[in-house]
Order: C-alpha cells, then sequence, then structure tokens
C-alpha cells in the first residue's frame, strides 16, 4: 500500500487546483505553496494534461486549471498515470511470489487492509477529498 511521491505530488496538486476550479494558478505559486521542485512539477503538469485533467493557459497572466469534473477524477486514476498498480501490492516482506496461494507469514493480516485500500483508491474522488474539509490548504490531512 505505497504511493509513491510523484502520485502524492499529483493528488496534493489537484487538491490545490480543485479549490477554486475557475482560479488560474501559476507554476510558481503551486511550487511555493506545495514546496515542489519546478522541473518535476513540470513534469507532473505534463501528465496530468495528458489525460485532460488540468489545462494550462502560457503567457503573462497564464497558470494552470482544473480541465476535468473534480467527481470524475478518482485516487485510482492518478495513481494508474504515475506508477504501477502491482507496486503499490508489493508484498510488505519483499517476496515476489507473494498471493492468496503462495502467501507470505504476514499476507493473511495485510489482505483485508489491502482490499479497503483498494477499495478507497477506486470509489473516492478529489472532490470528494476537498469536500470532506480534512485537509490543509497545502493539501495535508489536518
Amino acid at each position: 500500500m505505497n504511493l509513491s511521491k510523484t502520485t502524492e505530488y499529483a493528488i496534493q496538486i489537484l487538491i490545490h487546483l480543485g479549490r477554486d476550479e475557475t482560479q488560474l494558478q501559476t507554476s510558481k505559486n503551486i511550487h511555493e505553496l506545495l514546496n515542489i521542485p519546478p522541473k518535476y512539477l513540470w513534469k507532473i503538469m505534463n501528465s496530468l494534461q495528458s489525460l485532460k485533467f488540468v489545462s494550462s493557459v502560457r503567457g503573462k497572466n497564464g497558470g494552470y486549471k482544473i480541465n476535468t469534473p473534480l467527481s470524475q477524477i478518482f485516487i485510482i486514476d492518478i495513481v494508474k498515470l504515475f506508477q504501477s498498480f502491482d507496486a503499490i501490492h508489493r508484498c510488505i516482506l519483499g517476496y515476489s511470489e507473494c498471493s492468496v496461494s503462495n502467501p507470505c507469514t504476514i499476507h493473511r493480516f495485510w489482505e483485508s487492509g489491502d482490499k479497503q485500500f483498494n477499495e478507497m483508491l477506486t470509489n473516492v474522488s478529489i472532490k470528494e477529498l476537498i469536500n470532506e474539509n480534512l485537509l490543509t490548504d497545502k493539501g495535508e490531512v489536518k
């Protein structure tokens, strides 16, 4: 149940942009608020644009904004964009052959939490994260 740093940043960016969907946010603003290195931010924004989750406006008054309804962007969409789905389900003990048919010693304890984690990834949208008011302006849990 591991999300990559890139996936975490992408979720934080979408939450930040989603707080005011009509407002353009500059990359400088996003970088400063979320503390994402500029080149890394650029790479993430390009990926988010590739799926039309965000759009950009060039020029002096340009920036980024949400392009897809937030209720249609689920955490799983972000995970699949930035990392292998299998990577978040790798064996906690590091075994390459850990599965239901060939479980490690901790597998049965891990399995129920993993199932709940999958359900959350699949069913929770960015809109829900914002609406729950569980997050600070930086996208961090209160």
